[in-house]
């Protein structure tokens, strides 16, 4: 899982890669920390989709928390060339992630 360090690294992750999946979370929350480990070891089952996480409170995520209305977290958003495909709010278990992840071609 790739770490997401700023807006424009986040920017060039989504751009590079077809289809991205990326946690927005807080290394705070018990959560979100639950859903970056189950997004890392999901991640080698669902190559060529590229997983990255990032941590709102060591980034300049604020801009893109507002711009995609995040209101909670974690929050998983899910792109497809460079555009949002999927959002979801909250902690999910691993098998609703998974179910969510092989739901869509």
């Amino acid at each position: 899982m790739e770490i997401i360090q700023d807006k424009e690294h986040f920017r060039r992750f989504i751009a590079v890669n077809p289809s991205a999946v990326v946690c927005f979370h807080s290394p705070f929350s018990a959560y979100s920390r639950r859903m970056v480990q189950c997004l890392a070891d999901m991640e080698k089952d669902f190559a060529p989709i590229a997983f990255g996480s990032f941590d709102v409170d060591a980034g300049d995520a604020g801009e893109l928390v507002r711009g995609f209305a995040i209101v909670a977290l974690p929050s998983v958003l899910w792109f497809r060339g460079g555009e949002l495909f999927f959002f979801l709010c909250g902690e999910r278990s691993a098998k609703s992630l998974e179910k969510i992840l092989r739901s869509f071609p």
